[in-house]
């Protein structure tokens, strides 16, 4: 493993590298910012508690939070737009310290008084709906309070306010950069979560709750919500430097609202500190730090539930190809849940997806595979109506008509193809797959020479394993094969046969589970799913 070597730069600068895919080395770990609510549906107002109160401040994520303000015994707290106009109490103050002493005053004689931070501190009072009505409250309000200086005031389009209880407690400029609410741990839409939150209001996602979290802590959410927290630990570790390469590889990914991942499979899921569990806890610390690389660059770890026997080649899913992503042969995620599964749609919901993704084919009349990779997943599929065909390729099918729904490209419309039959022995650790190929009438197969006459059965018919302790597995060479498979749709719906969950590239995690329970480390059995990668640490862990 790569000895650490410290960097004499900022952490912005170590995330700019990361993005641009080189490996950097860093002292620390780098802070995930978390997209929680955003959008043009994300207006709030937002509710928000934690046992422990929370700290206001600036937090720069390379030199730490600074607070600002204690907001004391408010452990709950109402967070809206600040819309209105107030009317602001005497001077401006450069910091809250000086001005607590004029705020104590003025609140003792309304509690309505609260603070405002634009960069100086403020004093403020009341809620106006425009300018004038505030201009014309100047003179008493500033009778009630003693004051020969009171004026208008209001943060644009740009505010946020805090109450408690219905009182004000706190309005900022949320342009501010990296103001935030620091706390232990906070509740969030019945979600708790870990060291505070940020709020923005930005064009078309006014507002914006980004929960900044250390990358540590970002994993104890993730590897609960994409794996099991109480799988075996090998497997555990293995998502953790998967699930940590994708998070690095994705800082500024949501530039636009501020924040570089969500909390939904279009990033990773999170479920923040509800959902930790130890046994996941301990495999992020046990890898922390830890990535995996190719030829110096950090690698894309894709993932997926079950592969069906194979993994496959993004070149075949979605476009470019990836060098250490080849297929390999996979008989750990067999018997896993979804090894076979059926899916039957009637016709109008076909119809009615492809409307909506653009096709307008009429009333269905034939579904066609066109194209397989030899693994076996339809590349091609073509959807035949009365008034026109759609021909999709690739994971369009399954986009269209749903991710959850078509659960893998591996399918096809022969019921003979529903069962398959599952390895009555599996490798041990140290044994590697060396699979020659070929292509029968059938489909693609793989025919191995034996040493011990081990016999094992896949999805597409008998294949014989040889035990060969080389490392790392060889690649199954792969290329799309031209079929021709048609069902017939007069009959009003059409029945999928399907094996796997999942796009199929990167590591099988009801595999990874298999393998860990068989005894091969989280090393292992990345080296089996990410081909010629190696393992490297880029940060130390977090304190």
């Amino acid at each position: 493993m790569r000895n650490m070597r410290p960097l004499k730069i900022i952490m912005m600068l170590i995330l700019i590298a990361i993005m641009m895919g080189q490996l950097t080395y860093a002292n620390s770990e780098p802070v995930i910012d978390v997209g929680l609510s955003y959008g043009s549906v994300s207006t709030g107002p937002f509710d928000v508690e934690s046992s422990n109160g929370f700290e206001f401040g600036i937090d720069s994520k390379a030199g730490g939070f600074i607070s600002l303000m204690n907001l004391g015994a408010n452990n709950r707290l109402k967070i809206q737009k600040d819309e209105g106009y107030h009317l602001k109490l005497g001077k401006a103050y450069p910091n809250h310290e000086m001005a607590q002493l004029d705020f104590i005053r003025l609140k003792s004689i309304d509690e309505a008084v609260y603070m405002a931070y634009d960069g100086q501190w403020h004093i403020l009072f009341g809620d106006f709906a425009s300018e004038q009505e505030a201009m014309i409250a100047t003179g008493s309000i500033g009778i009630k309070f003693g004051l020969d200086m009171v004026q208008t005031f209001d943060f644009g389009n740009t505010g946020v306010l805090l109450s408690a209880d219905g009182v004000p407690v706190l309005s900022y400029d949320s342009s501010i950069p990296e103001t935030m609410f620091k706390s232990d741990v906070f509740k969030f839409r019945q979600v708790q979560y870990r060291n505070g939150f940020l709020v923005k209001r930005l064009p078309g996602s006014d507002m914006t709750f980004i929960n900044r979290v250390g990358m540590s802590h970002y994993l104890y959410g993730v590897l609960p919500k994409e794996m099991s927290g109480d799988w075996p630990i090998e497997a555990l570790k293995a998502q953790a430097v998967a699930a940590r390469n994708y998070a690095i590889q994705s800082v500024g990914k949501y530039g636009e609202f501020g924040f570089d991942v969500c909390d939904t499979i279009k990033s990773q899921v999170y479920g923040g500190y509800s959902v930790e569990k130890p046994m996941s806890n301990l495999a992020v610390d046990a890898t922390a730090g830890m990535v995996l690389t190719y030829q110096g660059l950090l690698a894309q770890c894709y993932y997926h539930s079950n592969s069906g026997g194979y993994t496959d080649s993004p070149e075949n899913i979605w476009s470019a190809e990836i060098p250490y992503l080849k297929p390999v042969e996979d008989p750990f995620s067999l018997g896993a849940p979804n090894t076979d599964w059926q899916l039957v749609m009637n016709n109008l919901e076909i119809e009615q997806k492809l409307l909506i993704a653009g096709y307008n084919i009429g009333k269905l009349d034939k579904i066609r595979i066109l194209q397989r990779t030899e693994n076996g997943r339809a590349v091609t599929v073509q959807f035949v109506g009365t008034m026109s065909t759609a021909t999709l390729y690739k994971e369009k099918t399954r986009s269209i008509l749903g991710t959850t729904t078509l659960k893998s490209l591996m399918f096809s419309f022969d019921p003979s193809t529903a069962v398959t039959k599952i390895p009555e022995r599996l490798p041990a650790p140290g044994v590697v797959l060396a699979p020659k190929i070929a292509l029968s009438s059938e489909g693609a197969y793989a025919e191995y020479e034996t040493k011990d006459s081990i016999r094992v059965v896949t999805s597409r018919g008998t294949t014989l394993f040889r035990i060969n302790r080389i490392e790392p597995p060889q690649q199954i060479v792969t290329t799309t094969v031209d079929v021709f498979e048609e069902v017939d749709a007069k009959i009003g719906s059409v029945t999928f046969y399907g094996h796997g969950y999942g796009h199929g590239l990167g590591m099988s995690q009801w595999g990874a589970k298999k393998m860990a329970e068989l005894g091969f480390d989280y090393t292992k059995i990345l080296a089996h799913y990410y081909n010629d990668t190696r393992l490297d640490a880029i940060y130390n862990k977090q304190n």
